[in-house]
């Protein structure tokens, strides 16, 4: 489950750079 969570910080990331 806390996949999940790293890959939704690392989708925003990506969306915010």
């Amino acid at each position: 489950m806390k996949s999940t969570q790293q890959v939704l910080i690392l989708l925003k990331g990506f969306i915010d750079a």
